[in-house]
């Protein structure tokens, strides 16, 4: 039994590591996940993430917007366009007059819910706003992914600690697998509330930079919320109520 718990949590160590993996963004915000293989100032070399032993394909750096490595470093392609493609990007059409707002991780258009390409969002919010909503967006998705893991060691930690329980017969089978099934539902209920915080923080800033380009280009967006409050009295008490709100 020893060697079982031994070797499961190898295997959930390997599946762990096994999720890492390079993100490819193009420039119309399309995103390859594969691995990187080789990289050459005019196109990349990727096998694909769901084939990883299957053919090499490439892909040219004009097209790539950015590289994300497993290991969180990043490579982003600035590259200087040829005269013809530089009259054509100053010609692409920029969304102007849409209001802005936060749909889980993402920055959209508040009518239609529509995502916008990378060079969208570049052109409409300018770079340093850009590149806040990118740490911002990374953040929320990969604190969004630890939230799975953390349910999951909370959850399989009490079932862990009471098999444990059932299998003690004086070795140490059943002791290990009730330290396993304490350490794995501590930490997760230590790191639930961490990752929600982490990620409300995250959503926070994204909704502040969809908010801030919304009161630079004068469009409006309003929230109508209400909810049971406590009203002073002239009397110096306090007495029930229902409050309501507009923000603008």
């Amino acid at each position: 039994m020893g060697k079982r718990i031994f070797l499961l949590t190898v295997l959930l160590a390997f599946a762990a590591v096994a999720v890492a993996q390079d993100v490819i963004t193009l420039k119309n915000g399309d995103e390859i996940n594969g691995k990187v293989t080789k990289v050459t100032p005019t196109e990349i070399e990727y096998k694909l993430a769901s084939n990883p032993d299957g053919p090499t394909y490439t892909k040219a750096v004009s097209e790539i917007f950015m590289v994300k490595y497993e290991n969180g470093q990043k490579d982003v392609f600035n590259n200087t366009p040829e005269p013809a493609k530089q009259q054509q990007q100053v010609t692409v059409d920029i969304p102007s007059g849409v209001t802005l707002e936060r749909s889980r991780g993402e920055i959209v258009d508040a009518a239609t819910n529509r995502t916008f390409s990378e060079f969208e969002l570049q052109q409409m919010l300018g770079m340093d706003a850009y590149n806040d909503y990118v740490k911002a967006r990374d953040s929320y998705k990969s604190t969004s992914n630890g939230l799975a893991w953390s349910y999951t060691f909370f959850f399989c930690g009490l079932p862990l600690y009471y098999l444990g329980v059932l299998l003690e017969n004086g070795s140490n089978n059943g002791l290990a697998l009730r330290i396993m099934g304490i350490v794995w539902f501590v930490g997760g209920n230590i790191m639930i509330p961490v990752d929600y915080i982490t990620r409300g923080v995250a959503a926070g800033k994204i909704s502040r930079i969809a908010e801030g380009y919304n009161a630079k280009n004068g469009s409006l967006g309003m929230e109508i919320s209400g909810g049971f409050t406590l009203m002073p009295t002239a009397q110096g008490t306090v007495a029930p109520g229902l409050g309501l709100s507009l923000r603008f």
